[in-house]
């Protein structure tokens, strides 16, 4: 009996180190830093030691977390911080959390507008920096802002919230917050960009449909001794730092500070083509509406990247084809944009090629990939329909004309054709009213290309022949000022009268 009993004691001992180990391995392993002071109102009072204790004492009083005490992980910022300062390498950082046994990292950061606190606290993966709890607060004591976040992660940072965020990384769009600049001297006296970037970093951590790499040690990520602790500077090589790690997107911009009113304006980069995909401006009247509005531009953001906006990869041949976007110009292939989600007619044409036009759907969240390969252009109804002109058969010359403009119309040969099925017309013909609509369409097509002098003085011969001498000098004056070095202007002032 006493041998059941102690067997009985044995397993129920294991099953206990069984339930301890398990409830380990399962709890969030996390440690806190010591919190920045971005202002100098918070700087002279330094609550940022304080903050990060009463954080620290939180986490250790729930089960949910295997707490690593700040002391413990002490080396781990020394490098961080000499990463930041380019004198260590930031890869030296990688696998630091298996080392120190955490895998995630809370960081946070005080700022002070009078009487006003800003409080935010992130958890980050010690690997790869993305976010994966943020909670930020306004108050007016240190204390009540930090039982605020310690209710949000005892109810919101559990096991679970933690898997199915991370689970879904892999399919979200990653984006990080970079420098919002104190762009006049109120600004730069307040601080109000260092604090604003924070506050919308906080906004888009709290974000499911979004990866967020947080800003406070991005400095470690690109290894860049060029850049601020707020954020990047203008004119450097982050993106392509950024683009190695998978970071889609920067969000930058700029606060104005003014006596009445507070003016803040941002653009979400791409990190691959350099140019803004989304850009805002918003005003306040109070130092109360910044936090609103950071939650507003990171709601935007979120949904225009997940909703609204799609990336167009369009690559040519023959390459640096040029390319028209719902009839706007884009450049010369290959082109990387952003396009609203949606239909979008493309345009690709080449000289010597058939024009290419395609009808295609952007949707957001991915790259949209459009190949594009043109048909070397025939000229052989053009060569046909010359043959006819020598031969003086007119209409059929101009039926020829007609059929090589209706089949390459988008073409810059189709220009040919337009002119000399006017001069058969004008010259031959004496079709004086559809040799005007002939030369008035090839006006149209592109009205100030050098190719358009001909139709002009195409106009101003068949009103002549008409006898419209106003008309005539009305097309030769248009001709003169607006291709004043070409052979038709010369020919045009001597039909003025060599003025």
């Amino acid at each position: 009996m006493k041998g059941k009993f102690r067997i009985t004691l044995i397993a129920l001992a294991i099953t206990a180190l069984g339930a301890a180990a398990w409830s380990q391995a399962k709890s969030i392993k996390i440690a806190v830093a010591s919190f920045e002071l971005l202002t100098a109102e918070a700087d002279a009072e330094k609550p940022g030691e304080a903050a990060a204790q009463l954080i620290e004492s939180n986490l250790g009083s729930l089960k949910q977390f295997q707490l690593r005490k700040s002391g413990e992980i002490e080396g781990y910022v020394k490098k961080l911080e000499l990463a930041q300062a380019g004198a260590a390498n930031p890869d030296e950082l990688k696998g630091a959390g298996e080392a120190l046994k955490i895998n995630y990292i809370a960081v946070g950061s005080i700022s002070r507008f009078g009487a006003l606190y800003q409080v935010d606290v992130r958890t980050v993966n010690v690997d790869d920096w993305s976010i994966v709890h943020s909670s930020g607060i306004d108050s007016y004591a240190i204390d009540s802002a930090c039982r605020y976040v310690n209710k949000d992660i005892q109810i919101t940072f559990t096991g679970e919230e933690l898997a199915g965020k991370e689970k879904q990384g892999a399919d979200k769009t990653t984006v990080t917050v970079y420098a919002f600049e104190d762009s006049n001297v109120m600004a730069q006296g307040a601080g109000y960009g260092g604090a604003f970037a924070e506050m919308l970093n906080s906004e888009l951590g709290a974000l499911r449909k979004l990866s967020v790499i947080e800003r406070t040690h991005s400095k470690a990520l690109i290894n860049e001794k060029a850049l601020e602790m707020a954020g990047i500077i203008e004119n450097n090589d982050a993106d392509s730092y950024l683009r190695v790690r998978g970071i889609a997107y920067r969000l930058t911009g700029g606060i104005r500070v003014f006596k009445d009113v507070t003016c803040i304006a941002y653009e979400l980069v791409s990190t691959e083509t350099g140019a803004p995909a989304l850009m805002g401006y918003t005003e306040i009247a109070g130092l109360d509406a910044l936090r609103p509005v950071a939650r507003h531009i990171a709601r935007f953001v979120e949904e225009a990247l997940n909703n609204r906006i799609g990336t167009l990869k369009l690559v040519a041949d023959p390459a640096n084809a040029e390319v028209l976007i719902d009839g706007l110009p884009a450049g010369t292939a290959p082109v990387l944009t952003f396009l609203a989600r949606g239909s979008h007619q493309i345009k690709v044409s080449y000289r010597g090629y058939e024009t290419a036009v395609k009808d295609v759907a952007v949707e957001p969240k991915t790259v949209n990939v459009v190949e594009v390969k043109l048909e070397r252009l025939s000229r052989k109804l053009l060569d046909e329909a010359l043959l006819l002109e020598r031969l003086n058969n007119w209409e059929a010359a101009v039926a020829k004309y007609q059929e090589f403009i209706e089949r390459y119309s988008e073409t810059e040969e189709a220009n040919e054709a337009y002119y000399r099925k006017g001069h058969v017309l004008q010259n031959y013909m004496a079709k004086y009213q559809d040799a005007l609509a002939v030369f008035e369409a090839l006006i149209k097509r592109y009205p100030d290309a050098m190719t358009r002098a001909e139709a002009y003085f195409g106009l101003a011969k068949t009103y002549t022949a008409m006898g419209n001498t106003a008309k005539a000098r009305e097309s030769l004056s248009i001709l003169i000022e607006k291709f004043p070095d070409s052979f038709a202007a010369e020919e045009g002032r001597l039909m003025l009268g060599g003025r």
